[in-house]
């Protein structure tokens, strides 16, 4: 069963338009929704403010990374977002992280990198005592989010710590940035800590993946919303295009009907929600190859 028609309604009313106006009116929508549905449970266990290095930034709740355009984001930013994807699969058997990382202003390049490593490595070296597997960890970015998983994936990070997962889903992740949107070029230009547009660009999810040379590639799914913002389809496009030059296959790419940039993300775990139940079959896909 699909999302309700009230919820598919309210996010079509947005179209690909994507703004901080529209991020707050999303969250606030799908918080409500959260919040009506609610029902405590017993049988959950939460540890949060888990640290896997010194910044305040660097925690861990109970491997899903947040978005925020590298400025903003939690894991808690309401009283049920992002707890709703902790609990989605917690619910469904699955040990869930809710992981941040250091934002602007106080980020630079290449904090994401190191702090998606230092998750990862955290994770493998403390995720048995959770009874969890250490060989079989996926990481989900979720836009910024997933532009530093990708980056961390592509410079090579995680084959050099030895972290590489099972596999990688990057959700509506910025792979490519279009420099011509004021605020994109003002976060970037403070971001990689230049004004040189194709430093900027070559240091880029994109720009990594094309000039890498890993030897360790998890498997790969990315998505986008049917109205996402047209910088993150064009940049997940150049990026599908590189990767079958490449690696001379097809990534796994979707696009999810009726969502917008983050819509499918708040809505896991209420009523009719089908991105939760799709990531549960990749998950399981792909642990048993």
């Amino acid at each position: 069963m699909p999302l309700s028609k009230d919820i598919l309604e309210f996010i079509a009313q947005f179209g690909n338009t994507w703004n901080l106006n529209v991020n707050s009116e999303c969250e606030k929508y799908f918080e409500s929704c959260h919040a009506a549905a609610d029902s405590p449970s017993d049988t959950l266990k939460v540890d949060k403010a888990v640290s896997y290095g010194p910044d305040p930034r660097h925690r861990l709740d109970v491997v899903y990374f947040h978005g925020g355009g590298f400025r903003a984001g939690d894991n808690d930013i309401s009283p049920h977002i992002h707890g709703n994807i902790g609990k989605y699969f917690a619910k469904h058997g699955m040990i869930c992280i809710l992981a941040t990382y250091r934002l602007l202003p106080e980020a630079r390049y290449p904090s994401g990198i190191e702090d998606i490593t230092s998750a990862l490595k955290w994770t493998k070296d403390n995720i048995a005592s959770y009874n969890g597997d250490p060989t079989n960890v996926f990481p989900i970015g979720q836009s910024a989010g997933g532009a530093h998983v990708a980056m961390a994936l592509f410079t090579g990070s995680l084959e050099e710590n030895n972290v590489v997962p099972r596999g990688i889903m990057l959700q509506s992740a910025p792979l490519w940035y279009d420099l011509s949107q004021e605020r994109r070029r003002a976060n970037m230009v403070e971001y990689y800590s230049t004004t040189d547009e194709q430093e900027i660009l070559a240091k880029a999810a994109l720009g990594a993946f094309n000039a890498t040379h890993i030897a360790q590639w998890p498997e790969i799914f990315l998505s986008v919303g049917e109205f996402d913002a047209q910088e993150i389809v064009l940049g997940n496009l150049m990026f599908l295009e590189s990767f079958l030059r490449k690696r001379k296959r097809v990534a796994r790419f979707e696009v999810l009907k009726g969502q917008n940039h983050i819509s499918y993300a708040l809505a896991i775990d209420v009523e009719g929600d089908e991105v939760g139940p799709r990531i549960l079959d990749w998950v399981w896909d792909c642990s048993i190859r």
